[in-house]
C-alpha cells in the first residue's frame, strides 16, 4: 500500500459492446491536481476548443453528439489524438488507477434472484467486507462501485477522498434500468459536493472510465489501439465482481465460493 493523501474521482460508464457495467476512480495526489487541471486546459487548446467545453468521451467518438458541441472542430480521426495527447500528459503525474466491472451477459443468464451478495477478503491492515442488496440489474454499477473504491483504499491508499459525478444523466441499461452507482451507497462514503475548481477533474475521470470501457470489449473499432495503450502503461487495478452462486440456487457450498474468492485476490 501507497501511504499518501488522495483525491479520487469517479466515473461510471459500460463497456463499449455494452456487456460490462463498470466503475473507475482515478486519483491523483492533492499537489498534483492543478497540473492535471492544467493539462486538461491545454489540451483543449492545442484542439481548438474552450476550457469551458465539456471533454466527454462519448460526445468526442459520436459525430451527432460532437456536432453539437464546440468539439465540431475535430476531424473525424481526431479524437483519437485528444485522448492520446490528454493520456500522455497526465501519465507525467502518476495517477492511480482502480475500476470494477459486473458482467452483465453472465447475469441475463441467471435464473431470477432476489439478493445479490459480495465479499471482499482481508488485505493489509484492512478487514474483510461484506454487503448484499435486493438484487436489480441496476444494481450491478454499485457493485462495481464498491469493487473500484475498495480496492482503490486497501490496495493503493487509505487517506482517500472520494469525489463523483453530479450529474444527474443516468446510464441506461439492456433492459431499460436506470441508476447512479454512488446513490444509496452507505459501504463507501464519497461526495458529490466537488468544488466548482475541480468539477474539471471529472472529465479527467470520464477518459479513464471509457478507457477501461474500450479495453473490457476488445474492440477493435479505429483508434481502440490507444486505450489498450492506456490501460498497458497505467497499469490499473481491475476487480471483477463475481456473484455468490448460491443465492442463485447454484450447487456450490458458499464456503467453496468464498474460497474461490480469496484465492482470486
Amino acid at each position: 500500500m501507497i501511504h499518501i493523501k488522495c483525491d479520487a474521482f469517479g466515473d461510471e460508464g459500460t463497456s463499449a459492446d455494452g456487456r460490462f457495467a463498470l466503475y473507475s476512480f482515478i486519483g491523483f495526489e492533492p499537489s498534483k491536481i492543478p497540473s492535471a487541471l492544467a493539462f486538461l486546459s491545454r489540451t483543449k487548446e492545442k484542439f481548438g476548443v474552450s476550457d469551458a467545453a465539456r471533454f466527454h468521451c462519448r460526445e468526442l467518438f459520436s459525430g451527432d453528439r460532437r456536432a453539437k458541441t464546440e468539439w465540431r472542430v475535430l476531424k473525424p480521426k481526431e479524437p483519437i489524438e485528444v485522448c492520446r495527447y490528454l493520456s500522455t500528459e497526465l501519465f507525467s503525474l502518476r495517477p492511480l488507477w482502480a475500476y470494477g466491472y459486473v458482467d452483465m451477459g453472465a447475469l441475463r443468464e441467471l435464473p431470477d434472484p432476489t439478493t445479490m451478495r459480495t465479499f471482499f477478503p482481508a488485505r493489509d491492515d484492512a478487514p474483510s467486507m461484506e454487503h448484499a442488496m435486493p438484487f436489480g440489474v441496476g444494481q450491478a454499477h454499485r457493485f462495481a462501485f464498491l469493487a473500484a473504491g475498495w480496492n482503490f483504499r486497501t490496495r493503493f491508499t487509505n487517506s482517500v477522498r472520494f469525489w463523483v459525478d453530479t450529474d444527474r444523466t443516468k446510464i441506461e441499461w439492456f433492459n431499460g434500468k436506470r441508476g447512479q452507482a454512488h446513490n444509496l451507497n452507505p459501504i463507501l462514503p464519497c461526495s458529490a459536493d466537488l468544488p466548482s475548481e475541480l468539477l474539471p477533474m471529472l472529465e479527467i475521470a470520464d477518459l479513464f472510465a471509457y478507457a477501461a470501457g474500450r479495453c473490457l470489449s476488445n474492440d477493435q473499432r479505429y483508434g481502440s489501439g490507444i486505450f489498450r495503450t492506456i490501460h498497458r502503461r497505467y497499469g490499473p487495478i481491475m476487480s471483477k465482481m463475481t456473484l455468490d452462486p448460491t443465492a442463485f440456487g447454484a450447487e456450490m457450498y458458499r464456503d467453496e465460493w468464498l474460497k474461490q474468492v480469496n484465492s482470486a485476490g
